[in-house]
Protein backbone atom coordinates (compact mmCIF):
# COMPACT_ATOMS: atom_id res chain seq x y z
CA UNK A 1 0.00 0.00 0.00
CA UNK A 2 3.29 2.40 0.66
CA UNK A 3 4.40 1.63 -2.87
CA UNK A 4 0.76 2.89 -3.82
CA UNK A 5 0.66 5.84 -2.22
CA UNK A 6 3.91 6.96 -2.66
CA UNK A 7 4.73 5.76 -6.28
CA UNK A 8 1.77 6.21 -7.71
CA UNK A 9 0.94 9.28 -5.69
CA UNK A 10 -2.74 7.52 -4.52
CA UNK A 11 -4.08 10.70 -2.59
CA UNK A 12 -4.33 12.64 -5.67
CA UNK A 13 -5.59 9.77 -7.97
CA UNK A 14 -8.80 10.51 -9.72
CA UNK A 15 -12.11 8.57 -8.53
CA UNK A 16 -12.43 5.14 -10.55
CA UNK A 17 -8.01 5.44 -11.86
CA UNK A 18 -6.24 2.31 -11.90
CA UNK A 19 -4.28 3.48 -8.51
CA UNK A 20 -7.46 3.39 -6.36
CA UNK A 21 -8.70 0.17 -8.03
CA UNK A 22 -5.68 -1.35 -7.16
CA UNK A 23 -5.62 -0.34 -4.26
CA UNK A 24 -8.74 -1.31 -2.98
CA UNK A 25 -8.18 -4.58 -4.89
CA UNK A 26 -5.39 -5.03 -2.66
CA UNK A 27 -6.85 -4.24 0.80
CA UNK A 28 -10.01 -6.25 0.23
CA UNK A 29 -8.09 -9.24 -0.74
CA UNK A 30 -5.92 -8.82 2.59
CA UNK A 31 -8.90 -8.05 5.09
CA UNK A 32 -10.40 -11.52 4.09
CA UNK A 33 -7.15 -13.57 4.56
CA UNK A 34 -6.16 -11.98 7.82
CA UNK A 35 -7.29 -12.50 11.53
CA UNK A 36 -9.01 -9.88 13.09
CA UNK A 37 -6.15 -8.16 14.86
CA UNK A 38 -3.85 -8.49 11.98
CA UNK A 39 -6.86 -6.77 10.05
CA UNK A 40 -7.41 -4.06 12.51
CA UNK A 41 -3.67 -3.48 12.06
CA UNK A 42 -4.22 -2.67 8.60
CA UNK A 43 -7.32 -0.36 9.61
CA UNK A 44 -5.18 1.27 11.75
CA UNK A 45 -2.40 2.37 9.10
CA UNK A 46 -5.56 3.01 6.58
CA UNK A 47 -6.71 5.34 8.82
CA UNK A 48 -3.26 7.04 9.80
CA UNK A 49 -2.86 7.65 6.21
CA UNK A 50 -6.57 9.21 5.88
CA UNK A 51 -7.41 6.82 3.17
CA UNK A 52 -10.31 6.08 4.17
CA UNK A 53 -12.24 8.83 5.86
CA UNK A 54 -13.94 11.51 3.70
CA UNK A 55 -11.04 14.50 3.77
CA UNK A 56 -11.37 18.15 2.59
CA UNK A 57 -15.11 16.62 1.42
CA UNK A 58 -13.49 14.44 -0.72
CA UNK A 59 -14.49 10.85 -1.02
CA UNK A 60 -12.20 8.36 0.83
CA UNK A 61 -9.00 6.97 -1.58
CA UNK A 62 -10.03 3.67 -0.55
CA UNK A 63 -13.38 2.41 0.28
CA UNK A 64 -14.15 -0.39 2.39
CA UNK A 65 -17.55 -1.43 1.09
CA UNK A 66 -17.92 -5.06 1.06
CA UNK A 67 -14.59 -5.31 2.88
CA UNK A 68 -14.50 -8.18 5.93
CA UNK A 69 -13.76 -6.21 8.81
CA UNK A 70 -14.90 -9.02 11.60
CA UNK A 71 -13.78 -8.85 15.04
CA UNK A 72 -11.85 -5.62 14.27
CA UNK A 73 -11.16 -3.63 17.10
CA UNK A 74 -11.06 0.32 16.37
CA UNK A 75 -11.32 2.47 19.29
CA UNK A 76 -11.32 5.85 19.15
CA UNK A 77 -11.19 6.06 15.16
CA UNK A 78 -11.42 8.17 12.80
CA UNK A 79 -14.11 6.87 10.19
CA UNK A 80 -15.79 10.28 8.98
CA UNK A 81 -17.23 9.92 5.77
CA UNK A 82 -15.83 6.18 5.55
CA UNK A 83 -17.60 3.84 3.10
CA UNK A 84 -18.42 0.45 5.00
CA UNK A 85 -21.73 0.05 2.68
CA UNK A 86 -21.94 -4.19 3.26
CA UNK A 87 -19.01 -4.40 5.11
CA UNK A 88 -18.81 -7.44 7.33
CA UNK A 89 -18.57 -5.34 11.04
CA UNK A 90 -19.36 -8.51 12.81
CA UNK A 91 -18.29 -8.83 16.48
CA UNK A 92 -16.76 -5.59 15.74
CA UNK A 93 -15.60 -3.39 18.42
CA UNK A 94 -15.90 0.58 17.22
CA UNK A 95 -15.92 2.25 20.83
CA UNK A 96 -15.93 6.25 20.70
CA UNK A 97 -15.04 5.91 16.81
CA UNK A 98 -16.21 9.08 15.16
CA UNK A 99 -18.58 7.78 12.28
CA UNK A 100 -19.91 10.73 10.80
CA UNK A 101 -20.86 10.90 7.47
CA UNK A 102 -20.08 7.13 7.60
CA UNK A 103 -21.77 5.20 5.04
CA UNK A 104 -23.19 1.58 6.60
CA UNK A 105 -26.19 0.76 4.73
CA UNK A 106 -26.64 -3.29 4.36
CA UNK A 107 -23.20 -3.36 6.15
CA UNK A 108 -23.27 -6.25 9.26
CA UNK A 109 -23.48 -5.04 12.69
CA UNK A 110 -24.14 -8.39 14.75
CA UNK A 111 -22.88 -8.63 17.59
CA UNK A 112 -20.93 -4.73 17.05
CA UNK A 113 -20.18 -2.93 20.20
CA UNK A 114 -20.63 1.10 19.19
CA UNK A 115 -21.00 1.84 22.44
CA UNK A 116 -20.34 4.86 25.00
CA UNK A 117 -21.66 8.30 24.89
CA UNK A 118 -18.77 9.84 22.61
CA UNK A 119 -19.97 8.04 19.76
CA UNK A 120 -21.25 10.26 16.91
CA UNK A 121 -22.92 8.38 14.11
CA UNK A 122 -24.49 12.00 12.86
CA UNK A 123 -25.50 11.81 9.09
CA UNK A 124 -24.99 8.38 8.98
CA UNK A 125 -26.42 6.11 6.32
CA UNK A 126 -27.78 2.83 8.27
CA UNK A 127 -30.28 2.11 5.53
CA UNK A 128 -30.63 -1.59 5.12
CA UNK A 129 -27.85 -2.70 8.09
CA UNK A 130 -28.45 -5.61 10.06
CA UNK A 131 -28.30 -3.58 13.88
CA UNK A 132 -29.08 -7.62 15.31
CA UNK A 133 -27.41 -7.96 18.82
CA UNK A 134 -25.44 -5.10 18.42
CA UNK A 135 -24.53 -2.81 21.13
CA UNK A 136 -25.46 0.49 20.45
CA UNK A 137 -26.00 1.90 24.30
CA UNK A 138 -24.97 5.27 24.02
CA UNK A 139 -24.18 6.04 20.56
CA UNK A 140 -25.45 9.39 19.23
CA UNK A 141 -27.57 8.36 15.95
CA UNK A 142 -28.90 11.71 15.85
CA UNK A 143 -29.02 12.26 12.12
CA UNK A 144 -29.09 8.75 11.11
CA UNK A 145 -31.21 7.72 8.01
CA UNK A 146 -32.02 4.78 6.34
CA UNK A 147 -33.29 3.23 10.19
CA UNK A 148 -36.50 3.77 12.35
CA UNK A 149 -37.16 3.29 16.19
CA UNK A 150 -39.30 0.36 15.45
CA UNK A 151 -35.78 -1.38 13.66
CA UNK A 152 -33.39 -0.41 15.88
CA UNK A 153 -35.78 -1.69 19.16
CA UNK A 154 -36.43 -5.03 17.27
CA UNK A 155 -32.56 -5.76 16.14
CA UNK A 156 -30.60 -3.99 18.39
CA UNK A 157 -28.92 -5.95 21.20
CA UNK A 158 -29.18 -2.55 23.78
CA UNK A 159 -30.24 0.79 23.27
CA UNK A 160 -29.76 2.17 26.58
CA UNK A 161 -28.45 6.04 26.59
CA UNK A 162 -28.82 6.28 22.77
CA UNK A 163 -29.64 9.34 21.28
CA UNK A 164 -32.38 8.31 18.78
CA UNK A 165 -32.11 9.20 15.18
CA UNK A 166 -34.85 12.17 16.27
CA UNK A 167 -32.34 13.86 18.81
CA UNK A 168 -34.39 11.85 21.90
CA UNK A 169 -33.03 9.37 24.14
CA UNK A 170 -34.27 6.39 24.29
CA UNK A 171 -36.19 4.83 26.96
CA UNK A 172 -36.39 1.27 27.65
Amino acid sequence: MTQHLIENNLRQSKEGSEPRIAARAQTLAVLEELEPNRKTQVLRFLIAAELVQRIDHKEPVVSLSQANLQGVELHAANLQGADLASADLREAVLIDADLRSAVLSAATLRNANLSTGNDDTTDTNLTNANLKLANLSGTNLRGAEGVTKEQLEDQAETLRGTTMPNGRKYEE
